[in-house]
């Protein structure tokens, strides 16, 4: 039944190097946004509006991309 269903032997291990790598970017990309939010919540135990949370995270992401604007 296998042979019907594929009849090639797949390999995989060119696509998960490659999946590997996109998943540990994920994980760095969830990481980063994980620490603002632990940044904010450390400096602002008080309850403070939404579009300032938005700024203060828009303005850290443009401060990291900074030094990579010019290199594409």
């Amino acid at each position: 039944m296998d042979s019907k269903l594929c009849p090639v032997d797949w390999d995989t291990r060119e696509f998960e190097k490659m999946m590997v790598l996109h998943l540990k970017k994920d994980e760095d990309e969830w990481k980063f946004y994980h620490d603002l939010v632990l940044e904010w919540n450390a400096k602002h135990w008080l309850k403070k509006p939404l579009s300032e949370f938005l700024r203060f995270i828009l303005d850290k992401v443009d401060s990291s991309l900074t030094p990579f604007q010019g290199t594409l």
